[in-house]
């Protein structure tokens, strides 16, 4: 994948996410119209629920963590957009809110149509409450897997690069190499190397579960990071930093704190 990319250009990425979105969103609608194979269907509401195995909340966090992330894709490819300031910070909050509207349905439907103990032991069993779940799941979980990995691919050799344009690493020569693109499509083939290196060390683990821990750790790090600077430019109030999506100083304080725990 990553070779196409660079071959063909981050273009061709964009267009290939319209079709694999296309089958995700067909996959989700497919899901809702199911039900589930036994006809013993029962109800579910909230005044019911309860917690179990609450101890294995942060190992469950750390798994499922990557899959919110990609909400904040777009602001990778922020080069590549005709309007940053403006696109960046709608395309952000339009993704967050429509991520937890479907991501807080899915969880209804799952809970009001199989057993905890079928959510516990059967992984695919969304295929028994999708019409035509046999085929509308897989290609579903490889859709989502591909919009995944093509964001991946497009995003992490730019924010490599972008680093090395700041000269962020101590080493010129390393700057040097990392900042420089082919020059007709302003790939960034360096980098795209060594990102492509590293995400082939971590897959040669062969845990899924494993990978997906440590990826949130990165993740935690990087958005804690970002909270950290912020507050700091925030209260410091320096007077470079102008913002165009304004907010306040103690949001960013408070989420560099839940992250910080997070991390412990």
């Amino acid at each position: 994948m990553s070779a196409i990319i660079l071959r063909k250009g981050a273009n061709l990425g964009v267009k290939a996410l319209y079709y694999v979105v296309t089958i995700l969103a067909i996959s989700i609608v497919l899901f809702f119209l199911g039900s589930p194979a036994t006809a013993n269907e029962f109800s579910f509401n909230f005044a019911n629920a309860e917690f179990r195995n609450s101890g294995q909340f942060y190992l469950v966090f750390a798994i499922i963590f990557p899959a919110f992330t990609g909400m904040t894709a777009g602001v990778g490819l922020s080069g590549d957009l005709k309007n940053p300031a403006k696109s960046i910070p709608i395309g952000t909050i339009a993704a967050t809110v429509l991520g937890m509207i479907i991501y807080f349905f899915i969880s209804y439907k799952l809970a009001s149509s199989a057993t905890p103990e079928e959510l516990t032991n059967n992984q695919f069993v969304m295929s028994k409450i999708a019409l035509f779940g046999w085929i509308v799941v897989p290609l579903g979980l490889a859709a989502s897997t591909i919009s995944s990995a093509l964001g991946s691919v497009m995003v992490a050799p730019r924010t490599l690069q972008a680093l090395a344009n700041d000269k962020s690493f101590p080493v010129k020569l390393i700057n040097r190499w990392l900042s420089q693109s082919r020059k007709k499509d302003e790939e960034p083939v360096n980098a795209s190397l060594i990102t492509c290196t590293i995400a082939l060390v971590f897959v040669a683990l062969g845990n899924v579960d494993v990978v997906a821990q440590i990826i949130s750790m990165f993740f935690m790090i990087t958005y804690g990071s970002l909270c950290l600077i912020s507050f700091l430019n925030h209260f410091g109030s320096s007077p470079s930093y102008r913002p165009s999506f304004k907010s306040k100083w103690f949001i960013s304080l408070n989420w560099f704190c839940n992250f910080g725990l997070g991390n412990v």
